[in-house]
Order: C-alpha cells, then sequence, then structure tokens
C-alpha cells in the first residue's frame, strides 16, 4: 500500500514538472504572434501616379518605378491582398504574387508591372478610318472623329509595334508618322495622324441666286433673290466611276448602265460616274453614311450653285468667257467626245473642279419656279415634280452658254443618260474650317 502511494505521488509530481515547463514557454511563442510585419514589394516600368491598396482599404500611392511598402503592418497568420485602384494614365499595371498569408516574415516579394497604352491622335478626318497595330499579336481600332484614341491592348516595355491603314476614309487619305517603334517605360507613343479629304468645307453666307449677268437667256433663272445657307462641305470633284463601284461591288448600289459613252462599259474608273440614276446615286449617298458618322447627302441647289460661283457674280467663275478652256470641259474643246477624267481643269477659287461642264450633276431638289423673296437654306418645292430633278452645270456637250453658274435643267430621276453624274454634300461638323 504505502509503494503504491510513493508512486503515485512520484506520477503526480512529474505532470506537474512538466505542465510547469510547457507553461514557462507559452509567453516566447505569443511574441512571435504579436510581432508585426509588412508588405510591400517592386513596381517596374511605371510612368505616372498609381494608387494600390491591400485588403481594399490600406492605401498609398506611387509615382515612379522602385520599392513600396503599405504604412499598416500586420500580424502573423493575417491574410493580405494587393489591388489597384487607380491605374496610371496611358497605362495598365499588373499584381504577381499579390495575395496570401503573413506567417513570420515581411512580405516583399509583390511585382507590379506596368505595361504601355498605344495612343493615336487624329487630326483632318472626314469619314472613317480603319487601322491595325500589330505586336505580339493584332489590335484594331476603326475612328470616325478627330482626337486621341487608344488601341486596346497595353504592351509591355521591349514589346515592338508597327500601326498601318487598313481602310481609308472615302474621300480621304490618312498618313501615320512614327509608326513603328518599341515600348520604352519613360515615353508612352503617341502617334500623330493626319488626314486630308477632297471634302471642301464651305463657310455658310448669303448670295444672290439665278442669272446676274446681261445675258437674259433663261426664264426659269429668275427672278434673282437673295439665299443664306448654313456651312456645309462638298466634295470637291464629280464623284468617279470607280469610287461608285466600290457601291456596286459591295453589292449596295445599282450597276451603272453599259451603253454608248458609260465610263462603266470603257473602265474608266478616274471618270465621272454617269449613266446612273438619281435614285442610284442616292443608294451610293445612303452606303456612305452606313460607313461614317458624318452625314452625307446630295448637294441641294442653292448648295450647288453658292459653290459654283466660289464668291463670283458673273456667268462663268472664272470671268468670260474666254476662260473657260482652263476651267471647262464642253462643246469647244470636246475632243475626242464624252466626259473627261475629273480634276484635270483648274479649280474655281474654292478648290472645286468641273463644276462647268464634263457632265451634268444630280442635286436633291425638284425642278420649280424660283420663289420670290429671301431664302434660307432652301430644298426646292415641298411636293414632287412633274418635270423631274434639276441638274447644273452642264456637260462636255454643250455651249458656254449652257455651261454659265445660273444654268439649270432637269431629268427624270429614273433616266441614267451617260452626260449626267452627280457631287456629294455633307453637314459640317464641330472640328472642321472651311473656305
Amino acid at each position: 500500500m504505502k509503494k503504491t502511494l510513493k508512486i503515485c505521488i512520484i506520477i503526480y509530481l512529474l505532470f506537474f514538472v512538466f505542465s510547469c515547463a510547457v507553461e514557462d514557454d507559452t509567453p516566447e511563442d505569443l511574441s512571435s504572434v504579436n510581432e508585426s510585419f509588412s508588405v510591400g514589394g517592386t513596381i517596374v516600368h511605371l510612368n505616372g501616379s498609381l494608387v494600390i491598396q491591400n485588403n481594399g482599404s490600406d492605401e498609398t500611392t506611387v509615382v515612379s518605378s522602385g520599392e513600396f511598402k503599405f504604412q499598416k503592418a500586420q500580424k502573423a497568420n493575417d491574410a493580405y491582398f494587393v489591388s489597384i485602384k487607380t491605374q496610371p494614365e496611358k497605362q495598365s499595371c499588373f499584381i504577381t504574387n499579390g495575395s496570401g498569408t503573413i506567417s513570420d516574415h515581411n512580405i516583399s516579394n509583390i511585382l507590379i508591372d506596368c505595361a504601355t497604352y498605344v495612343e493615336v491622335i487624329l487630326s483632318g478626318l472626314h469619314g472613317t478610318v480603319t487601322m491595325t497595330m500589330t505586336h505580339d499579336s493584332t489590335d484594331d481600332l476603326v475612328i470616325s472623329n478627330n482626337g486621341s484614341y487608344t488601341f486596346e491592348t497595353p504592351l509591355m516595355t521591349d514589346t515592338a509595334y508597327t500601326i498601318s491603314i487598313d481602310a481609308q476614309p472615302k474621300f480621304g487619305n490618312c498618313l501615320v508618322t512614327n509608326g513603328s517603334g518599341t515600348i520604352i517605360d519613360t515615353h508612352p507613343p503617341s502617334i500623330p495622324i493626319n488626314c486630308s479629304t477632297t471634302m471642301i468645307h464651305i463657310n455658310g453666307g448669303s448670295f444672290q441666286m439665278g442669272d446676274l449677268s446681261d445675258l437674259d437667256l433663261n426664264d426659269d433663272e429668275k427672278p434673282v433673290h437673295t439665299v443664306t445657307l448654313d456651312d456645309f462641305f462638298i466634295l470637291d470633284h464629280e464623284v468617279t466611276m470607280g469610287e461608285y463601284l466600290e457601291c456596286v461591288n459591295e453589292p449596295l448600289c445599282p450597276s451603272p448602265d453599259t451603253t454608248w459613252d458609260c465610263n462603266n462599259d470603257s473602265g474608266l474608273v478616274d471618270y465621272p460616274a454617269n449613266c446612273i440614276s438619281w435614285y442610284d446615286a442616292q443608294e451610293f449617298v445612303s452606303w456612305l453614311n452606313a460607313n461614317s458618322s458624318h452625314t452625307y447627302r446630295l448637294c441641294t441647289e442653292s448648295e450647288w450653285e453658292y459653290s459654283a460661283r466660289a464668291g463670283t457674280t458673273t456667268a462663268w467663275s472664272c470671268g468670260n468667257e474666254s476662260c473657260l478652256d482652263t476651267v471647262a470641259w464642253y462643246l469647244d474643246n470636246n475632243v475626242p467626245e464624252g466626259s473627261k477624267e475629273v480634276g484635270t481643269k483648274a479649280s474655281n477659287d474654292w478648290d472645286l473642279y468641273d463644276m462647268h461642264g464634263n457632265v451634268w450633276e444630280w442635286v436633291s431638289d425638284w425642278y420649280g419656279i424660283y420663289p420670290a423673296g429671301n431664302l434660307i437654306n432652301p430644298k426646292g418645292p415641298d411636293i414632287t415634280s412633274d418635270n423631274g430633278k434639276v441638274v447644273r452645270g452642264g456637260n462636255a456637250y454643250d455651249t458656254s452658254a449652257d455651261i454659265r453658274t445660273a444654268n439649270r435643267f432637269y431629268m427624270n430621276p429614273n433616266d441614267r443618260p451617260s452626260n449626267t453624274g452627280f457631287r456629294v454634300c455633307a453637314d459640317v461638323y464641330s472640328d472642321s474650317a472651311g473656305h
């Protein structure tokens, strides 16, 4: 019995000593748990101001590449989650090793690498342009207005890129300046793209419309009346057969006739688009508008005469009859017979070609007698006319009198004569400057 009691006492004492030893070690473990640790890492290729946060609250702003550290320390076993609150301008940054759990040391292996967007700056654009940036992959941009644009994919430092034009705007041409290069983190690329257009911006104003000469040839050119117009665009040349056939080939426009003297039949792509009806011309306008943010249309009769005069009051925009050979294809120089390549004669003072002769040009108005009084942006008679649609300018078979600025004629809008084509006008937009 005594022996058994001694054994029990010894076991109890051993247990007590062991328990105390364990309890003595506890403060040392707690000191490790309560120790504070920092969260940070390195940012590379930054060019701007970057706002990052840890666990959705602890924010820090970084403005240059290098090491970073959040202000708030964390304890062992705490979770950390680093995210980007605000990206730098013209860059997109990506995080590696951005989340985890604190163990027994500072976190310093978070990597933030910033990629750069390639920017293009367009000026002079009228219409829509499509371009491609080639790098490790390809990005496309379709742009219809002047301004700054960026390709969708940001590029990492040392990535090579090339920008090319895939589709030029209708009636225009865009040129890329310095379109190839390699991304460097100290200089986000801004690529200038300068566009030119053959759509001429005409400043609005008031003018006297009708026969201002002493020739007094046609009653429908009177009464002379004052017309006031808003700004508009007008194509500097008659729409060419090649331009019209782009729409035919889609196919969204009717094919021109191929009868006598039709430029489609002869393959004369730089000659006027003739042998098409007024309705065919409207189909072409609809096609243009489907591929542009701008509003194309046939010119009104008053817009046409205002543009043809180019500020003059003479029978022909160049002055008297002796100057016609320099500006017009008409009966006296129609050799060989037929319409001629557009833009081969001199322009008028507003840079418009073939406003006299070559081919008649469809305009939007129905034919009617001029009203008396002052008019603002007139669009012709309100109802359809049995006489047809107005054509202006004369053609290569006409006399000098027939190609006068004020001369008027009309045709059935369904007809497709070989001596008739058209040009287009368009509404203005805010960043345009004109004559």
